[in-house]
């Protein structure tokens, strides 16, 4: 996997030839597609939060690759 992802002349993220993002790219995820995943992941949260009383402060991750799209469309208000 490390050849696979890091080879300085073949590893995939050290290419310069590959479109990652975008409509060209190899892959997109929901957030990069739209605002709303996020807004409808941040609307589910605050539902649950208030229907079980949570008081407590929590914290919000945004785990896996990507542009941080997801964490910047979620804390939008």
């Amino acid at each position: 996997m490390e050849a696979a992802l890091y080879d300085k002349d073949q590893g995939y993220y050290c290419r310069t030839d590959l479109e990652r993002w975008g409509r060209a790219g190899d892959y997109r995820t929901s957030s990069e597609i739209s605002a709303l995943f996020a807004a409808t992941i941040r609307a589910l949260l605050c539902n649950t939060l208030r229907s079980t009383w949570l008081t407590r402060r929590f914290v919000v991750v945004e785990a896996g690759g990507g542009a941080g799209n997801f964490a910047a469309e979620f804390w939008k208000r």
